[in-house]
């Protein structure tokens, strides 16, 4: 009987042995991390996960693999990596939303692993700006750029919707891959760095006329850039009125109407419907006038949202233009 017993277990170990590693293998396989084929024994596979990780950053880096990178550059890209890793949390979670994050350099989507990951992004980036500039802050205008708030017909009142609102939003709307969005009254542009690190967004802009908020979310654009390694080239703020700006090519727009006068609120309608002849969504936390009849000809109200923002929970609405109506889209 002791001899079978040590037959079995003889027998049992190596199964224990492989089924450990291969539960090991899977985990990080279904995590996104690696082929199975980059995987052997469960001892290395923190290690080689960095090393995947560190050389994704080197391609996207150096435009897809430089002959040679010196010691100087492989340090700078470790801590550059290091530091995004320790912004998102710890873990293998953490590892894969690094690695979607360096991933984005070379065209992959989305850039962030999961909602936590990105909200604690954002975060990091726009903590001390928020209490600066944005919700928490003290810090007023100049005299000129609320003149010119008021000239242009805005309010420079300050609120935003928070990141889970518009998580809610852009899910509700679904638009497709490789749209375009537009924030008008940007702020300090988190909304648009949101979209664009969440979403399939081919291009999200924002478009701010207050120049202190314009410079901030500048700030917040260098920040992100740094933790990437590399220009986020299709994620833009602009200084500018939003009466003015060139929309042509907005299929999705956000507008932060709350404290517009509906007169305003109104001529901006109107002025979408034929400056942005692509644009298929409207979103604006006030409803759009029925005096806006050239809007609403074009426009229907689809739904209404109720979502957080920095003053408690609003209404947002979503008005949509059939694709029927849309000449780059009509059969």
């Amino acid at each position: 009987m002791p001899l079978c017993n040590h037959i079995n277990h003889v027998r049992i170990f190596p199964l224990l042995l492989l089924l450990t590693t291969m539960m090991n293998a899977w985990r990080c396989v279904l995590h996104g991390m690696m082929p199975v084929g980059r995987l052997h024994r469960p001892a290395h596979v923190g290690t080689q996960v960095r090393g995947l990780v560190r050389r994704r950053l080197v391609r996207a880096l150096h435009g897809g693999g430089a002959a040679h990178i010196d010691r100087r550059q492989q340090v700078s890209q470790r801590r550059r990596w290091w530091w995004l890793a320790c912004v998102l949390g710890g873990g293998v979670a953490t590892t894969t939303a690094a690695a979607a994050a360096v991933a984005n350099a070379e065209g992959e989507r989305p850039l962030v692993a999961n909602e936590a990951s990105l909200y604690k992004l954002l975060h990091a980036i726009y903590n001390d700006l928020d209490a600066d500039y944005g919700i928490a802050g003290f810090a007023a205008l100049s005299d000129q750029e609320e003149d010119d708030i008021d000239e242009s017909g805005g309010h420079s009142a300050y609120g935003e919707i928070l990141p889970q609102g518009v998580t809610a939003v852009m899910q509700a709307i679904q638009p497709h891959p490789g749209f375009v969005f537009y924030d008008l009254g940007s702020g300090l542009g988190k909304m648009a760095m949101q979209v664009f690190l969440q979403f399939q967004a081919g291009k999200a802009c924002g478009v701010e006329l207050a120049q202190t908020r314009h410079e901030a979310a500048q700030k917040a654009l260098a920040r992100l850039t740094k933790m990437l390694g590399t220009d986020p080239v299709n994620l833009q703020f602009v200084h500018g009125d939003i009466m003015k700006a060139d929309v042509r090519d907005a299929d999705v727009v956000y507008l932060a109407s709350l404290c517009f006068e509906e007169p305003f609120l109104t001529a901006l309608a109107s002025r979408l419907v034929g400056d942005a002849p692509r644009m298929s969504v409207l979103i604006s936390i006030q409803p759009i006038s029925e005096a806006a009849s050239d809007f609403h000809a074009q426009f229907k109200l689809e739904t209404v949202l109720n979502v957080p923002m920095s003053w408690g929970n609003a209404d947002v609405h979503v008005y949509r233009r059939p694709l029927s109506m849309i000449p780059e889209f009509a059969m």
